[in-house]
């Protein structure tokens, strides 16, 4: 094992999670690893994969490996495709460092009157990270600028089952509470459905157990709408019991849509 990460394991293992430096004692453990490759982590991933995964497959990062774990805490390396993560806050608290490629980080407040402001945005370059502060501490939005990015993540384990995605101007959606997996397999149950009766008016694919919420969520992943060959404005013709909610959703989403155009032609 490379000695530079035998060592900072030595130090995670050591971590607090009530330590009120949490935060800062991550990033100084993770930055002395920023000069190393994604293949100096090999034999980690092929040894000492920690059975405790901080992610299921496909729900963050592809893939997201954890190499260590214990009661408080999760060190792991995340692979990404170029892409942008959400604009969201955290149920947990640590720090990250890009191990591979470069990220744009832009910074918000959610204020006192309920609504989303620009704070600040940096790239980070590799070598480079930040803190992760829990709740509304630090609520940001993460683009990978390179086809592939790799970064390094120590983090606490969950503090709540509060987690939220934010749209400007003022909604947010608590994926915390979302029960995704549950509704996932709704969704592939009713697919398959369809295809055995092979139905023209798919109608009946989506029966009422939709909520706005679930819609906004539908809106945040374009891969799974893709997955069942869905856009929005289909959606409207397939649940006629949901095109009020469809209209609010489709505003919102196109609102966030010029908003986030509008922080990148400023970077």
């Amino acid at each position: 094992m490379n000695p530079s990460i035998e060592e900072a394991l030595k130090k995670i293992e050591k971590l607090k999670l009530e330590d009120e430096n949490f935060p800062k004692k991550c990033l100084s453990i993770l930055t002395p690893l920023g000069h190393l490759g994604l293949e100096d982590f090999d034999y980690l991933v092929e040894n000492h994969f920690s059975e405790k995964q901080s992610y299921p497959p496909n729900v963050f990062g592809t893939p997201t490996i954890t190499l260590y774990a214990n009661s408080d805490l999760f060190f792991d390396i995340n692979c990404w495709k170029k892409n942008s993560l959400f604009i969201h806050d955290h149920n947990f608290q640590g720090a990250f460092i890009n191990l591979e490629g470069n990220s744009q980080i832009s910074k918000f407040d959610y204020n006192s009157s309920k609504r989303l402001e620009l704070k600040s945005s940096t790239k980070t370059k590799k070598g480079e990270g930040e803190e992760i502060h829990y709740n509304q501490s630090t609520i940001h939005l993460i683009e990978h600028l390179n086809e592939f990015v790799v970064t390094l993540l120590i983090r606490s384990r969950s503090m709540s089952q509060n987690q939220y995605v934010y749209l400007y101007p003022n909604h947010r959606i608590n994926l915390g509470q979302f029960p995704l997996n549950e509704f996932l397999k709704k969704l592939d149950y009713f697919f398959f459905k369809s295809s055995i009766r092979q139905t023209k008016n798919n109608s009946h694919i989506f029966p009422d157990f939709i909520s706005k919420e679930q819609l906004i969520y539908l809106s945040l992943y374009p891969q799974v709408l893709r997955k069942y060959s869905l856009t929005l404005d289909r959606l409207f013709n397939l649940i006629p019991s949901k095109r009020k909610d469809l209209k609010e959703v489709i505003k919102i989403t196109h609102t966030h849509t010029l908003f986030l155009k509008k922080i990148k032609s400023t970077q």
